[in-house]
């Protein structure tokens, strides 16, 4: 049965935080920003669940300043190095009742009386993100752990669900204008579920809240400064609503929800559709994202630029994305036209911040959270993370640090590329089809990648001011030309007699010999500084 007893979110602890000793334990959400200089990171049971649960909480710092109003203020308030608690306490106060989780009226984040015509209640599978939706066969979840959960882990879910929560049929909810035959049709993805989530992970809390706040867009409203919603979309059911600024959208209510409490548990949810809203129409209001253009979408809708979020790719390490990660100097387009390309506006803002207000030895960290949906988007396939530390100084407005850091990308792609070809080849040699060489071409492709990441990671991670481009883009090219003729050592070392003598095919005869020649051909093509320091030892040897 049902508890009348409250469950506050400013005073229960529900949001669990890691310390400096490395212990993780649960605080309540004052408790967490009134202490945030001793938490060193939120603590989700996902990746994704910690990004939605940072966004809730810049939402709340954003307009207890509301604010802050301009870059001066936002400097001000970074170089304090501590969050404004009087006047977060002061918002908090003001609204108390709906942190409620089981207020009558106004519960956080839900709904008090959704329902459906059957007044039906779903299970907790639809509330929890970590269990498979094809079955439970590769969770640790099972039994009891299914049947209830606590009201801390509850509350937590409940914000991962308003923003991630797959597509698909829903119930249909009474009230709901858009419900059709007892159904509640597809709407999308929860919103941050549609974005490649990009936050700036500080030395701690109070450091990573400040590095992600911004000054050069619309504050807007959160959810809990609007009036109640009802099973209904809010605004018309026709018109999609226009998010007010970015606390309207860290606080977006993808989904109506009734948490099905029992005692100190929550047995069951009654999960609708909510506000629908389109990933590429929060361009270039949503700061937490990677964008990309898309010409297509433009001819299309009849306008320019046209940017959609740049999802995370499973095969992609962050870094390969850096052309969008970090606001470098080139556009990656001709001359006048929009880039195809822009970088998170958390990156752009500290950018923008840095020329005069951050010590360019200050080392970021940027942090990476997706999702990859399988088919139709109502199943989750996988959850995705990534991170990437660099200097301020990489974010200056320096076309020659710009020019460094995409031209290393562009050499790591084709020198793994004449990895993937190689193989390809030996492959075409032993007689195999197309098929198994293309088969073959892709697995070698990503193994030089996976080859040449940590190498990646610490030289972007040693720019600084200081950094001499000319010796940095040697050192770089010849870590990766080492590591990548290692790995074209061992396909020679597995590949089949067959190889070695190979097949013709027209005038082209391909064999292990050639195929190396080709490969070592690519692979200086690639890598031209990495052998310009090599022939100049031979020279002098």
């Amino acid at each position: 049965m049902e508890s009348t007893e409250t469950f506050s979110l400013l005073s229960e602890p529900w949001i669990p935080v890691s310390d400096a000793d490395g212990g993780i334990s649960e605080v309540s959400l004052r408790s967490v920003l009134a202490d945030a200089d001793r938490v060193v990171s939120i603590k989700g049971e996902s990746s994704t669940q910690t990004f939605a649960l940072i966004r809730l909480l810049l939402a709340i710092v954003h307009r207890a300043i509301d604010g802050p109003k301009d870059s001066d203020a936002w400097v001000d308030l970074y170089e304090t190095g501590r969050l404004p608690q009087k006047e977060i306490a002061a918002y908090l106060d003001r609204h108390a009742e709906r942190f409620e989780l089981f207020h009558p009226v106004t519960p956080f984040y839900q709904v008090p009386d959704l329902r459906s015509g059957k007044n039906e209640v779903s299970t907790l599978e639809k509330l929890l993100a970590d269990v498979p939706a094809g079955g439970r066969l590769f969770t640790a979840r099972s039994g009891e752990a299914l049947a209830r959960i606590t009201l801390p882990e509850a509350a937590r879910w409940l914000v991962q669900v308003q923003a991630y929560d797959v597509s698909g049929i829903k119930t249909g909810a009474v009230g709901d204008p858009r419900v059709k035959g007892g159904k509640g049709y597809p709407i999308g993805t929860g919103h941050a579920g549609a974005l490649g989530g990009i936050y700036v992970h500080g030395k701690n809390l109070t450091d990573t809240l400040l590095l992600n706040m911004v000054s050069d867009r619309k504050i807007g409203t959160p959810v809990w400064e609007r009036e109640p919603h009802t099973a209904a979309p809010e605004g018309h059911a026709e018109v999609l609503r226009v998010p007010t600024g970015i606390t309207d959208l860290y606080t977006w209510q993808s989904r109506r929800v009734r948490l099905i409490r029992d005692g100190d548990d929550v047995t069951g949810v009654v999960l609708t559709n909510g506000d629908k809203i389109l990933a590429h129409e929060t361009y270039p209001l949503e700061p937490m994202t990677m964008w990309r253009r898309s010409p297509i979408q433009e001819k299309k809708l009849k306008k320019r630029p046209v940017y959609f979020p740049r999802t995370l790719d499973p095969r992609k390490a962050l870094w390969r994305s850096a052309e969008s990660l970090l606001p470098l100097s080139h556009s990656g387009g001709t001359t006048g036209e929009p880039p195809a390309f822009q970088a998170p506006g958390v990156i752009k803002h500290l950018r923008a911040r840095m020329e005069d207000d951050l010590d360019e030895s200050v080392r970021l960290t940027a942090r990476a959270v997706g999702v990859q949906y399988g088919t139709q988007n109502a199943v989750v396939d996988e959850v995705m993370e990534d991170e990437l530390s660099f200097s301020v100084a990489v974010l200056a407005d320096n076309a020659k640090i710009s020019a460094l850091i995409s031209g290393a990308v562009e050499c790591a792609t084709q020198a793994c590329k004449a990895v993937g070809l190689f193989a390809a080849d030996l492959v075409r040699a032993a007689g195999g089809d197309g098929d198994v060489q293309v088969a073959r071409r892709d697995t070698a492709r990503e193994n030089a990648y996976e080859a040449i990441d940590r190498h990646f990671r610490s030289w972007i991670s040693g720019l600084d001011a200081s950094t001499d481009l000319l010796s940095s883009r040697t050192a770089w090219q010849r870590a990766a030309q080492s590591e990548l003729v290692l790995l074209a050592d061992d396909l020679v070392k597995t590949a089949p007699p067959a190889a070695y003598i190979g097949r013709v095919d027209g005038d082209i005869r391909t064999n292990l010999a050639t195929a190396r020649r080709r490969f070592d051909s690519r692979l200086r093509k690639a890598l031209p500084a990495a052998y310009e320091s090599i022939d100049a030892e031979r020279a002098t040897a």
